[in-house]
């Protein structure tokens, strides 16, 4: 997990980001902290029993943030100064904090994290904590299309693009084992089906709604690819 910490007033142009001149800005790297301080190793550290825990994190400057010498995720090879994470995806930003999708952790892994299906998080940007909002426990087979509706729609993996709603709460798409789903997301309900793809059962991407309110975008990704536009009414399902 990166930021980029630009002047006030700085626009990050082309002529800016092609250079990466001294003046542009810092690049660091998040370090989530545990009670005492400690830097944990990995994401999955944080479980399911964190659900809603604020954690402070910590930021560390990356120096050769062009990656001209090393690759940025092998400037840090000591432990205890990041938290890493081998498939961070989607993310998006509600004003306040950004979401974001971590889709799934597998072996190998440090001691003390589990494995698991997927989580999703909320960056605070006023003050600095990262909150486990969402977590998506392992289970060795995920339902296929062949599975009865109450397994492939109570079982959901692989979260991968997050889309905050005009409503409240997410809409996340999954690239996942067995049945992929376009899910809706709020604290108070969880995750729930909103649509399956019972095409070839391909990863759905990119969820965004239109500037009303009323359509709600999501693709396809395998070859040809396509796009669905599914209208409401949003605020009763949603709202």
């Amino acid at each position: 997990l990166y930021r980029w910490l630009a002047p006030e007033g700085l626009r990050l142009g082309p002529e800016v980001a092609g250079n990466l001149r001294p003046s542009a800005g810092v690049l660091e790297a998040m370090g989530v902290l545990t009670d005492d301080g400690e830097v944990l190793p990995h994401l999955a550290c944080i479980t399911s029993a964190q659900i809603g825990r604020p954690l402070r994190t910590r930021w560390t400057r990356v120096e050769d943030r062009t990656a001209a010498a090393t690759s940025m995720r092998y400037q840090f090879p000591a432990e205890g100064v990041v938290t890493r994470h081998p498939k961070i995806e989607g993310a998006w930003s509600d004003g306040s904090g950004i979401w974001f999708a971590a889709s799934y952790t597998k072996d190998p892994l440090p001691w003390s994290a589990p494995r698991n299906r997927g989580m999703i998080f909320r960056y605070d940007l006023r003050t600095s904590t990262l909150t486990l909002k969402a977590y998506f426990p392992w289970l060795d087979v995920m339902p296929g299309l062949d599975a009865p509706a109450w397994a492939r729609d109570h079982y959901f993996d692989g979260p991968d693009n997050v889309h905050v709603t005009p409503y409240g709460g997410l809409i996340i798409t999954e690239d996942g084992s067995g049945a992929n789903h376009v899910l809706s997301w709020t604290e108070e309900l969880g995750a729930q089906a909103v649509a399956l793809n019972a095409i070839d059962d391909e990863e759905f991407s990119g969820p965004c709604f239109s500037p009303d309110g009323k359509t709600l975008f999501v693709s396809t990704q395998t070859e040809p690819g396509r796009t669905f536009a599914i209208t409401g009414p949003w605020k009763r399902y949603l709202g």
